[in-house]
């Protein structure tokens, strides 16, 4: 008779996760009052490679920049913000210096992205999906679009 109980009640406790987890994926995908879908990418402090967060699909620009910080970590700050499209971070892997761009596309994210860092160091860059590594070069990152 126990068993039976603690297993049913572990069935509900697994069902209710569930139904709580599929609400908050289609709650963030809600649109704002504007009917945009808002994103955000954060960063950590200069010299943290590898550290970032991202939010999109939040009906607002301060819950979607909240959700990235949130998800990068305490020390982390909002990079770029952007709505009905994409954002972007780009870096330069041997200075660590890091820029943001944002666009309606992939393509025009990731290209903002690296034109805001070739203007920071006044160099040439790779092009968007190209790894990097020599001096002057910068790679992007990751790019999160809304939608």
């Amino acid at each position: 008779m126990l068993k039976s109980v603690l297993a049913k009640a572990a069935v509900v406790a697994v069902a209710s996760a569930g139904l709580f987890t599929s609400f908050a994926a289609v709650a963030n995908a809600e649109r704002g009052p504007d009917g945009s879908l808002y994103g955000a990418l954060a960063t950590g402090p200069t010299g943290s490679r590898n550290v970032w967060g991202s939010a999109v699909n939040y009906p607002t620009q301060q819950l979607a920049n909240r959700a990235a910080v949130a998800e990068c970590g305490a020390d982390c700050i909002v990079g770029i913000e952007f709505s009905n499209g994409c954002g972007s971070m780009a870096e330069n892997p041997n200075s660590g210096w890091r820029a943001w761009g944002n666009g309606a596309n992939v393509t025009d994210s990731e290209q903002n992205a690296l034109n805001a860092l070739a203007a920071r160091s006044s160099q040439s860059f790779l092009p968007s999906g190209s790894s990097g590594g020599a001096p002057g070069q910068g790679r992007i990152v990751v790019t999160k679009c809304t939608g």
